[in-house]
């Protein structure tokens, strides 16, 4: 088990010395109802924020935060919402800082890869088949729903 784990953090850290960043997929830990969840580790270093996403597939999630991290400057530290074009074709995607503690809560690896650096971490919504995202009126709550779970699951 503990040599997996070792392996498994040696191609982590190796894709943050190739590509900048790695792409880590998971899922919570709610018993009642887990999610899906995909994080970028090894931004902050570079003094950017790192990303996360959830609520879909494990395979979306990963091109989209790439794609997401090609078209954000190197010190590009997100400290309010904005969105954000060219991610996804026809649509914005909104990048919305996640609240510290809700950062570390769900994205515990960031905090020993970031290396001493601030902990700054950024969810990217999509939008629904309107182009609405979850807090605005009238977006689909199946998309509104699956990508605000940090609001809905209680700490354990």
């Amino acid at each position: 088990m503990i040599e997996n784990l070792n392996t498994y953090e040696d191609k982590v850290e190796a894709n943050i010395r190739e590509h900048g960043h790695a792409v880590i997929n998971t899922m919570s830990d709610s018993k009642t109802s887990p999610v899906t969840l995909s994080y970028t580790v090894g931004l902050s270093q570079k003094g950017t924020s790192d990303l996360m996403m959830m609520g879909f597939k494990h395979e979306m999630m990963h091109g989209l935060l790439n794609d997401t991290v090609k078209l954000l400057d190197k010190g590009d530290l997100i400290k309010d919402p904005r969105r954000l074009s060219k991610v996804i074709q026809g649509f914005d995607v909104l990048l919305q800082p996640v609240p510290k503690l809700d950062a570390a809560r769900f994205a515990y690896a960031l905090k020993s890869h970031s290396k001493g650096s601030d902990l700054n971490l950024v969810q990217v919504f999509l939008p629904d088949p309107q182009g609405r995202f979850p807090d605005d009126e009238g977006c689909d709550i199946g998309y509104a729903r699956m990508q605000n779970h940090l609001r809905l699951i209680p700490n354990s």
